[in-house]
Formats: C-alpha cells, sequence, structure tokens
C-alpha cells in the first residue's frame, strides 16, 4: 500500500491523531509516586519538594518554583521533567528530608499510643 492509500485508508483516525490532545497519565504514579496532580490546574507538584521547600526563597528562585509552588504541566516533555526532577539534589535532600519526619512521626505515634495503653493497663489493675 502506497502511502497516498495509507491515509486514505485509515480516514478521519489520522486526522485525530494529529490533533491529540496531551494529558496526565495517571500510570506515571506508579513510576512517580511522589507526583501530586491537580486537575484544576492540570498540573503536577512534587509531594517532597513541596512540603520540604514551599517557604523556602532561595530554593523557588532557584527552580523558579517549578514543582514547588508552580505546577509543571507540559505534557510533551512530562517524562523528561520527571526523569530529570527525580534526578536532581534538590530532590533527593527534599525526599530525605520527608522521609525522616515521617519516621520521627511514626515513632511519636508508636510511643504515644504505648504510652496510652500503659495508662489504660494501670487503671484497670487499680
Amino acid at each position: 500500500m502506497e502511502a497516498t492509500e495509507a491515509n486514505e485508508a485509515c480516514g478521519k483516525r489520522c486526522a485525530v491523531s494529529k490533533e491529540r490532545k496531551l494529558k496526565f497519565q495517571y500510570h506515571w504514579l506508579e513510576k512517580y509516586p511522589w507526583i501530586q496532580y491537580n486537575s484544576t490546574t492540570d498540573g503536577m507538584l512534587c509531594q517532597y519538594c513541596t512540603h520540604i521547600y514551599k517557604e523556602d526563597e532561595s530554593v523557588l528562585k532557584h527552580t523558579q518554583g517549578a514543582w514547588i509552588s508552580r505546577p509543571v504541566s507540559n505534557w510533551k516533555k512530562a517524562l523528561d521533567k520527571m526523569k530529570t526532577h527525580a534526578a536532581s539534589d534538590w530532590h533527593k535532600l527534599a525526599k530525605a528530608k520527608y522521609d525522616a519526619e515521617r519516621q520521627i512521626q511514626s515513632r511519636t505515634r508508636a510511643l504515644l499510643c504505648a504510652s496510652t495503653l500503659n495508662q489504660k493497663a494501670k487503671k484497670s489493675t487499680l
């Protein structure tokens, strides 16, 4: 089949594919679980960087706010942008700090639960 016949054979389907509308793909969350997608802004933020750097002017100035306060929504280059961000020192440091905070919170909750259980046990023996 020649090129012109192929174009005629696919008809409207080809026209639609030329006008495809790029959008966020939810399966990206499997590989990049740190992504926070907001359908209202139709953009992505980094959960770790937003949490750690949201008020750090030096980081916001350096990154121009991308992934922190300015949603990323260039869907054509989204995979490259996610890969680059995940490999950045800013992101790696933010993830380490975020994970450390979560560990502290988890330990604190465990200690509070243990303390509450001990107090209840003491009251029930009285």
